[in-house]
């Protein structure tokens, strides 16, 4: 369990509800990260909790079909995704 978490009950929960919901339960999902936010992360690393104090936040995109263009279109969202530095 990461520093950042403080209850091991949710660590177990967010693990499961990821077992859930990725495409390929073999590969291991351990970007944490990708669900922080930016407040929480400032705070973590306040108090020394955060093991990834480079991650940066990008907007979400989200794709859009335009039923007057006949099209999908990419619409940017105010909703942010954590990125780590170490993510190829």
């Amino acid at each position: 369990m990461p520093k950042c978490w403080t209850s091991a009950d949710d660590w177990h929960w967010w693990n499961r509800y990821n077992v859930l919901a990725r495409d390929n339960p073999r590969r291991p999902l351990d970007n944490f990260c990708a669900d922080c936010v930016p407040a929480f992360k400032q705070e973590q690393v306040r108090l020394g909790r955060c093991a990834h104090p480079t991650v940066t936040f990008v907007s979400i995109i989200e794709r859009q079909y335009d039923p007057r263009l006949m099209a999908r279109k990419d619409v940017k969202t105010r909703a942010v995704r954590g990125v780590r530095d170490d993510e190829t």
